[in-house]
């Protein structure tokens, strides 16, 4: 096979890493005042073949905006309302909206670039809520594009079950509601937060509404039946699950306990958890955090939250931030934040679903406090691409990636997993100049690279497949 190397274009990023520009987006600046806990669905954000939809808010409605220019402009392609929405990107293209609205869950489902978006079809009702309208619908999509749509609800009552919806061909058809968790007079369940982990088990994090204890599920038969562990006794709620790799899971919560952003990890797929939360963020009094994570192609992580540069009581001093961890929630940094904006609002959304998730930079949203019209915000940072398994577009834009490289930056050890390796056959490292300094054969499923003996600086990572290479750009940085 004959490899041919651009070299210019590797060197063209090299200029900028982890690049975090200040000034965030306002997706509508025409958008009215709204009550935050009706715009908080779990999932706000996809993007395919370089195009970006998000939901933005307007009084208690989501609508959905599009951008084609990494979210310079955007523009309005809905007049569908609906509360409590969820973005999914699926396979083939497709995007689909779930929403509330006159007591039903609803969907809509349409291709990145429709010049129209569909109706709203009603694919499930439900009676009310004790927990509100606050991340009342979640959904995810597995490996071979079925859809799993989540709902908590009251059934007319005063506490709330916990239901689940599922398609198997492109959300054309949708089963019975499927009781995941069942309400009591002593439980409450919502605050639901989804994904599919790449072994294709279900997994779903939620807590109780009075205790506010926080609850870990998984299932590894489509959803037909649960395993529930409690992970947390009381005083944490709003979690969020990332699955990484096969085994481990994280789940990020807030704490009123801890005064702010937590998360525990479970290396056994969910089989057991620490006792004890671990603190990224210890701020306010509240514990106010709204976490949402995101896995980059390195194997980092990166969470959306709210918080403060110092401790405080007041809610007025929350603004938006990224944590950030490059060996696996050892250590934390954070590197953004938007001091100078206003309060944040009730939710921060990443751009990140296991599946289908076709790969580009990392984006994500969140709710701003300004002058009480709460405008959706928009990020991105184009040096950072997401986590990639399971997903191509039609016209080939982006490539399926079934591997992660990490730690990067990195002291001298560089560490490649490969989710599958019989397409694979072997690694090169190069310096800046186009020198290759490193070939490995690629015989196993996790490899390892020593760049101890060579200078700080930038090289360039090749992986050969047998029809075509991936190249990324890593940071030595030794002490």
């Amino acid at each position: 096979m004959k490899k041919i190397y651009i070299w210019f274009i590797l060197l063209m990023p090299i200029i900028i890493f982890a690049d975090w520009p200040d000034e965030p987006v306002i997706i509508d600046v025409t958008a009215s005042s709204n009550n935050g806990h009706y715009n908080s669905g779990g999932r706000r954000i996809v993007r395919i073949n370089q195009t970006t939809v998000a939901l933005g808010v307007d009084g208690n409605s989501d609508h959905i905006y599009r951008s084609t220019d990494n979210g310079s402009s955007w523009t309005k392609i809905d007049d569908e309302y609906g509360y409590s929405g969820c973005l999914v990107s699926g396979k083939d293209n497709y995007i689909y909206h779930f929403s509330g609205y006159g007591g039903n869950v609803r969907v809509v489902k349409f291709l990145y670039d429709a010049e129209t978006i569909p109706s709203p079809i009603n694919i499930a009702s439900y009676g009310g809520t004790t927990h509100g309208a606050y991340r009342q619908i979640n959904a995810t999509v597995n490996a071979a594009g079925d859809l799993f749509v989540f709902y908590h609800d009251d059934n007319g009552g005063s506490y709330d079950t916990i239901y689940m919806i599922k398609s198997t061909d492109g959300g054309n058809n949708w089963s019975s509601p499927i009781i995941v968790r069942a309400g009591n007079t002593d439980h409450s369940w919502g605050f639901i937060h989804s994904d599919v982990t790449p072994s294709g088990n279900i997994v779903i994090v939620y807590s109780e509404w009075e205790s506010k204890s926080i609850q870990f599920a998984v299932s590894d038969n489509a959803g037909d039946t649960w395993t529930h562990t409690q992970i947390d006794t009381n005083d944490a709620y709003n979690p969020a699950v990332l699955p990484e790799g096969e085994n481990n899971l994280y789940v990020f919560a807030q704490s009123p306990a801890e005064n702010g952003l937590v998360f525990k990890k479970s290396t056994d797929s969910g089989n057991t958890w620490p006792s004890n939360w671990t603190s990224i963020q210890a701020n306010h009094a509240n514990g106010y955090a709204d976490p949402s994570p995101a896995l980059d192609d390195n194997g980092n992580i990166y969470v959306a939250f709210r918080g403060t540069d110092s401790y405080t009581v007041y809610s007025d001093d929350l603004r938006e931030y990224i944590a950030m961890s490059t060996d696996g929630g050892t250590n934390w940094t954070f590197p953004y934040n938007n001091l100078p904006g206003g309060r944040v609002g009730t939710r921060s959304i990443m751009r990140y679903q296991t599946w289908h998730n076709y790969g580009g930079p990392l984006e994500w949203t969140w709710l701003e406090d300004v002058s009480e019209e709460y405008p959706t915000l928009f990020k991105i940072n184009t040096d950072i691409t997401i986590k990639n398994i399971g997903s191509t577009s039609n016209n080939n834009q982006q490539k399926s990636i079934t591997f992660s490289i990490y730690p990067n930056p990195t002291n001298g050890i560089v560490n490649i997993n490969f989710y599958k390796v019989q397409n694979f056959e072997k690694v090169e490292i190069s310096d800046i100049t186009g020198k290759t300094i490193i070939i490995k054969r690629i015989i196993q499923q996790n490899e390892t690279i020593d760049l101890s003996d060579f200078e700080n600086g930038i090289y360039i990572i090749s992986i050969q497949t047998d029809n075509e290479i991936f190249t990324r750009k890593i940071i030595k940085k030794q002490e």
